[in-house]
Order: structure tokens, then C-alpha cells, then sequence
């Protein structure tokens, strides 16, 4: 199991976006700055499908993207992203294989908890 501090304040997030040019990154903003009050570091990170990012974020976050492509290409990409998500609590943005898949395959290699709340019903 997966050990980590049990104060807020040693710990960080890893929100993990499918697609930061899509209107997932303000979900993950909002998430960011909520979880920044509770005093988590917060990362984002997700895939990058199209040119630049859908809104601007708050300050202080870090931002982490791969370009996103086609199969089998985005297999390529989602190798590199696993390797920059190293926050201690993985928190799926939505329930998409490029995120929540992401995040399960992350879990599975680092014993992290994962956290997804299904209240999208658009892509449930």
C-alpha cells in the first residue's frame, strides 16, 4: 500500500484532464482551486488534442501536456504522461480513457489512490 503524509500540506494532486484544449481543463481548474484551499499541491496534467489551452489557468498551478494524436501514436504520448503524474493522490477529471484509463494504469504501477466522482452523465 501506497504510504503518504497525512497533512494536507505534504500533499499533492494530480488532476489528470483528457484533453486540456477541451472544456475538461476548467473542471480541473475549479477542482485546483478548491483543493488548493484545502492546502494540496495540485498538478495538472492531461493530453493536448488541439492547439492551445481552452482557458487560461489560475495562477499557481503547474500545467503539464502531451501533444495528442491518433492511435497508435497517443500510445506513445500516454507513456510520457504517466511518467510526469507523481502526484500522491491521482484524481480523474472525467471518466475518459485518456484520463480516468490513464489514471487507472498510473494506480496500478504506483499503489496511489485514485479518486473519480461520476457526476458527468454526458460521458457515462
Amino acid at each position: 500500500m501506497y504510504q503518504f503524509s497525512q497533512n494536507p500540506m505534504n500533499r499533492k494532486v494530480s488532476l489528470v484532464v483528457s484533453d486540456l484544449s477541451g472544456g475538461g481543463a476548467i473542471r480541473a481548474f475549479l477542482l485546483g482551486q478548491v483543493l488548493k484551499k484545502l492546502n494540496y499541491a495540485i498538478e495538472i496534467v492531461g493530453f493536448m488534442f488541439g492547439k492551445e489551452l481552452y482557458a487560461t489557468p489560475p495562477s499557481g498551478f503547474t500545467i503539464t501536456s502531451v501533444p495528442g494524436g491518433k492511435y497508435p501514436g497517443v500510445l506513445t504520448a500516454a507513456r510520457d504522461l504517466l511518467k510526469k503524474i507523481d502526484g500522491d493522490i491521482i484524481y480523474a477529471v472525467k471518466p475518459k480513457p485518456t484520463s480516468f484509463g490513464l489514471s487507472l494504469l498510473k494506480k496500478f504501477t504506483s499503489r496511489r489512490p485514485i479518486i473519480h466522482i461520476q457526476y458527468d452523465w454526458t460521458t457515462a
